[in-house]
């Protein structure tokens, strides 16, 4: 992946599409929570003047992108410590991996 975030020129927005290693362009994972954090910042829901299913609403579409946001870096971290425990031999302590921990 070439990079996280990366920014669009001149707009300012953060894009949600990337390349991968093989040049084939994909959206982001992340792109749920990014549109229900964008709707929220609409100039009713920061006032807070919005009627009240519209709120609700918002707050559907930001929980549906902290969903969506979770399982995909739950992966991640997952796929990270697991190849990192078989890289660097670790497991088997009982400890958790926890340092400085008695156990």
């Amino acid at each position: 992946m070439e990079a996280f975030l990366s920014r669009e020129e001149g707009g300012g927005k953060i894009s949600s599409n990337y390349k991968d290693s093989n040049g084939q362009q994909y959206i982001s994972p992340l792109r749920l929570l990014d549109e229900g954090v964008a709707i929220a910042h609409h100039h009713d829901g920061v006032s807070g003047t919005s009627k009240q299913h519209v709120a609700y609403d918002y707050a559907k579409r930001i929980q549906a992108g902290i969903n969506n946001a979770e399982m995909y870096v739950t992966g991640l971290l997952s796929n990270f410590f697991i190849s990192n425990q078989s890289r660097y031999g670790g497991g088997g302590g009982g400890d958790g991996g926890v340092v400085g921990s008695e156990g």
